[in-house]
C-alpha cells in the first residue's frame, strides 16, 4: 500500500472487523452503540495490524506515533542554457518520503522536507471556508 494514510485505513477496517466479530448476535452487529463499544474493547486490548500495533485510548483514538508520508515526483529535466526542454522519464521516479512525524500528539516536521499538496503547492489547505469567501463561485457572479 505504500505510505500516506493507506495503512491506517487498512488498520481501521481490521479494527472494525475485529469489533464486529466480537459481538455475539446479528442485532448487536447492527447497533451503532454496541459496535462503538466493541471498537473500544478491541482497541484497549491492542493487536498487531498492517501498520504495526494498534492500541486505542479512552476516546478511541490511536495511541503512539505516526509517520506522515508524501509521494513526491523526483525528476531530472533535460535543459539547455535558455530553458527547460523536457522531463526525462527514464530518470523520473515517484518517491515515498517521510515529511513529518506525530509523536505524543505533536507535529514534528522532518528537517528540510515539505509536504506537497494537490496542485503542487506547499500551502496548507484550509479545513474551513475562508473568511473572505462570500459563498459565491465564479459561476454565481
Amino acid at each position: 500500500l505504500g505510505g500516506g494514510y493507506g495503512p491506517f485505513v487498512v488498520d481501521s477496517v481490521i479494527t472494525l472487523a475485529k469489533a464486529l466479530d466480537s459481538l455475539s448476535s446479528s442485532s448487536d452487529r447492527q447497533n451503532p452503540e454496541k459496535i462503538y463499544d466493541a471498537i473500544g474493547d478491541v482497541g484497549r486490548a491492542g493487536f498487531e495490524a498492517y501498520s504495526g500495533t494498534v492500541v486505542l485510548n479512552t476516546y478511541k483514538e490511536r495511541v503512539g506515533s505516526m509517520a506522515i508520508r508524501n509521494y513526491q515526483l523526483e525528476e531530472k529535466a533535460i535543459e539547455n542554457e535558455e530553458r527547460r526542454l523536457a522531463v526525462d522519464l527514464t530518470s523520473t521516479s515517484l518517491a515515498d518520503k517521510v515529511v513529518a512525524n506525530i509523536v505524543g500528539g505533536q507535529w514534528v516536521p522532518e528537517a528540510g522536507m515539505s509536504i506537497i499538496f494537490p496542485g503542487g503547492t506547499t500551502k496548507v489547505p484550509l479545513d474551513r471556508t475562508p473568511e473572505s469567501d462570500d459563498g459565491k463561485g465564479k459561476v454565481d457572479m
